[in-house]
C-alpha cells in the first residue's frame, strides 16, 4: 500500500506542475496553447534593388480625325511606310490610302469605291516591296483589297490622286480555290527576296507569290504541318532563317519556314 500511495503523491504532483506550467503560460501569451501543427515560417529574402526605370515615353503629337476629307479617315485598320520615310494608310472605311510625310503631313490620295483597276472594297491590309530586290526605283505599294478577292499594287513614284478608276493599279487574283484564287484575303506581308504571301482566309491557307503576282508552282502553306483555320495575320520575320510567323484562332502564333 505504502508503494501505490508514494506512486499516487508522485502522479498527483506531475499533473499539478503541468497544469501550473499550462497556466503560466496562458497568462503570458493571453491565450491558450493550442496543440494544432504549424509549419515554420518561410524565411523571405530582403528585396533587391529594383531595375532602373525605361526612358519615359513622351507623347509627340497626332493628326486626322473622322471624316472623308483628305487627313482624315474613316476605320482606318493598317499602315506602311517607304524607304523615304513617307508612310501610307489604309483607310479602310472609306476604300483608299492615304499618303503622308514623316512629319504627318498630307501628299496624296489613291482609290474609291468599286471593283474597278484602282477601286477597293473592304480593304484590309498594306505592304510596300519592290518588283526587283535591288533596285530601289521599283518599290510598289500592295493591298490586300478583301472584298473583291485580289491584291492591287501600284509603284510608289506613280501613287498619287486620282478619281474614280485608274489604270496605273494592276491586280491579280479572284474568288475561288485554285492556286492563285482568294477566297476574303486579310494580310499580306512581303520577304526580303521580294515574294510576296498573303494570307487566304476563306481557304485557309497561305500564297506564296513573285513580286508582279505570279504564282509560284507548288507552293501554298496548306500543304504544310500546322493549324491554319481562323487566321488573321501574317508577319516575315527579319532573321536569315526566313520565318513566316501566322496569329490564328486561340490567340495562336505558328512558325513556318
Amino acid at each position: 500500500m505504502r508503494r501505490s500511495w508514494r506512486w499516487f503523491v508522485l502522479f498527483a504532483a506531475v499533473v499539478a506542475g503541468a497544469t501550473a506550467a499550462a497556466a503560466q503560460n496562458r497568462d503570458s501569451n493571453g491565450s491558450t496553447p493550442s496543440l494544432e501543427y504549424k509549419p515554420p515560417r518561410a524565411v523571405i529574402p530582403e528585396p533587391k534593388a529594383p531595375h532602373p526605370l525605361p526612358p519615359k515615353t513622351v507623347f509627340a503629337e497626332s493628326f486626322g480625325s473622322f471624316g472623308i476629307t483628305t487627313g482624315s479617315f474613316d476605320g482606318p485598320v493598317d499602315v506602311a511606310r517607304d524607304a523615304l520615310g513617307n508612310f501610307y494608310v489604309l483607310d479602310a472605311g472609306n476604300n483608299r490610302i492615304q499618303k503622308f510625310d514623316k512629319s504627318g503631313n498630307f501628299l496624296a490620295t489613291s482609290g474609291t469605291s468599286g471593283s474597278r483597276p484602282g477601286q477597293f472594297n473592304r480593304p484590309s491590309a498594306i505592304a510596300l516591296g519592290r518588283l526587283v530586290p535591288t533596285d530601289p526605283k521599283t518599290e510598289v505599294v500592295y493591298v490586300v483589297d478583301s472584298g473583291n478577292d485580289r491584291i492591287q499594287y501600284t509603284t510608289v513614284e506613280d501613287f498619287g490622286t486620282t478619281a474614280g478608276s485608274d489604270q496605273r493599279w494592276k491586280a491579280w487574283g479572284r474568288r475561288g480555290s485554285w492556286k492563285g484564287d482568294f477566297n476574303e484575303p486579310r494580310d499580306i506581308t512581303i520577304d526580303p527576296r521580294g515574294f510576296v504571301y498573303v494570307l487566304d482566309k476563306g481557304n485557309d491557307r497561305v500564297q506564296r507569290f513573285f513580286p508582279n503576282g505570279d504564282v509560284e508552282p507548288g507552293y501554298t502553306f496548306e500543304l504544310f504541318k500546322g493549324n491554319l483555320i481562323d487566321l488573321v495575320s501574317i508577319a516575315f520575320s527579319d532573321s536569315r532563317l526566313g520565318f513566316i510567323y501566322t496569329l490564328g484562332a486561340g490567340c495562336v502564333v505558328q512558325q513556318f519556314r
